[in-house]
């Protein structure tokens, strides 16, 4: 089972307000395809719709795995490929889990937006947007962090506030 009991649902309005956190609007996000998979009783579904930014609109689909494992470079080469036959421009691959470093590397070489799942609380104290002690009711419980490989060093960060160059 996942770190985090999250549905489809609860997917979908993370990543959406992630995106918007980022400046990025977003219209008509939804499940376009959904899967259980064996391995840990997970789930797998590719969102699709449209984001806009800078006053361009453009198409997007979002891999989204609910999983303990770590997602190979074949995960998000097949995100990849799903994008291209639904036409969509941008494509994002978001796991609970983690990517290992050859998913990591792929992702850099597609420009697939690699995005965590993670407990909001560690990574904001880390990032000193909140104090320690209890979180505060307005900091949600999940947060995304963007993993990408800077001068073939992976770095892993919170998406910046209109920072829609994601």
């Amino acid at each position: 089972m996942s770190r985090f009991h999250l549905s489809t649902d609860d997917c979908e309005i993370l990543i959406a307000r992630e995106l918007r956190r980022a400046g990025i609007e977003v219209g008509g996000l939804r499940c376009r395809q959904g899967s259980l998979t064996a391995s840990d009783d997970g789930w797998r579904c590719e969102l699709t719709g449209t984001l806009e930014a800078y006053g361009h609109r453009w198409s997007a689909l979002v891999a989204c795995h609910n999983t303990t494992g770590v997602l190979s470079a074949a995960h998000v080469e097949h995100a990849h490929r799903c994008a291209t036959a639904a036409r969509a421009r941008s494509t994002f691959v978001v796991t609970t889990g983690a990517f290992d470093q050859e998913a990591i590397a792929r992702g850099h070489e597609l420009r697939v937006g690699l995005l965590e799942i993670v407990d909001a609380q560690p990574v904001l104290l880390e990032a000193g947007l909140i104090q320690p002690g209890p979180l505060p009711t307005w900091v949600p419980e999940f947060t995304v962090q963007l993993v990408s490989c800077v001068e073939g060093r992976v770095r892993r960060r919170l998406p910046g506030a209109n920072e829609p160059e994601l």
